[in-house]
């Protein structure tokens, strides 16, 4: 099997994979606790999804990016990259006017984010600095300012970096390890739905236990089975698919205590609704009809679509330092 840079077709096709003598890779150790992984269906052009027999996590197997994510993301964000659905990015790039005045319109699952603040809340002072890990296009940190914190950001990709500084944010552009130690000082780290573009995130939750052993973190992450549907769950943009026991596990494996709790989904993502969210598109240029057909879908609705809801549709993975 070829491994190239442009990962799947554009479409992200999967093929249904069986097992012929010859066409497995040999049991992957999992990334996370090295417990032995097996390969579960083919990836085309990338190689194959491994399941792990221990933590039960997901991943893609070569696990390994070919060009740096810096490169990969900023040329989404400027619309220069379509498959396995990364022509997003600059979409959110187009609607991000119409809802940063009113910034939890953003989020599919809100619920996540109340969790996240209170949690925040009942762990830090008013005013403590959180860093946001992945921040994007700045929703979350304009979020945590309004709730009283003093948000600091990171990002690998230059387009969203130059949107929050130009709104007075201080945002590192580029990983974890490229970030000068004096940078920050954070009480708290938070990651919304970022983890799994990582090519090692056991390394990253060691490392911010190493730079900053005294802040908690709070991790929120897609359910394995919201990962699954559509192109964006393939390589090279998604490489890890988590559950809330894989989680649990690398936030342990890297020296806190761990703990986690799931979400249940709002309704919203049901095919259902897929029409109505289509029907929405075109108001873009319209900010003020836009914000009122969000605060619809993202307040109202879940009412209405209550059966609809999802268990563990998303979930946030917690990690406390131990007592020193």
């Amino acid at each position: 099997m070829t491994w190239t840079s442009k990962g799947p077709l554009k479409n992200a096709a999967r093929t249904s994979f069986i097992p012929r003598e010859g066409d497995l890779l040999a049991p992957a150790p999992c990334p996370i606790c090295g417990e032995p992984a097996s390969s579960t269906e083919r990836l085309e052009g990338w190689g194959y999804w491994c399941c792990c027999d221990g933590c039960e996590l997901e991943f893609a197997n070569p696990m390994k990016l070919l060009e740096r994510p810096e490169d990969m993301f900023g040329r989404a964000y400027e619309g220069k990259r379509e498959e396995c659905g990364m022509g997003e990015f600059a979409y959110r790039v187009s609607i991000r006017q119409g809802l940063i005045n009113d910034p939890k319109l953003w989020f599919f699952n809100p619920a996540c984010i109340e969790e996240i603040i209170t949690w925040l809340k009942n762990n830090l002072q008013p005013g403590a600095t959180v860093l946001d890990l992945g921040c994007g296009l700045g929703f979350f940190l304009h979020t945590l300012q309004r709730e009283g914190f003093n948000p600091v950001g990171l990002d690998v990709a230059l387009p969203a970096v130059e949107l929050n500084r130009r709104e007075g944010f201080k945002v590192w552009h580029g990983t974890l390890d490229s970030m000068p130690q004096d940078f920050v000082n954070p009480d708290a780290i938070v990651s919304l739905f970022m983890i799994h573009h990582l090519d090692d995130p056991l390394a990253l939750f060691r490392s911010l236990n190493a730079r900053w052993p005294l802040a908690p973190v709070a991790i929120a992450e897609y359910g394995r089975d919201r990962a699954k549907p559509g192109a964006a769950s393939f390589p090279p943009r998604t490489l890890t698919r988590w559950t809330k026991k894989s989680l649990v596990q690398v936030i342990g494996r890297a020296g806190y205590n761990a703990s986690s709790i799931g979400v249940r989904s709002t309704g919203t993502e049901h095919r259902l609704v897929r029409p109505i969210r289509s029907l929405m598109r075109p108001t873009i240029k319209m900010p003020v009809i836009y914000r009122l057909g969000k605060k619809i879908q993202r307040r109202l609705l879940p009412i209405l679509l209550r059966p609809l809801r999802q268990q563990d549709y998303s979930f946030i993975g917690f990690g406390v330092p131990p007592p020193r």
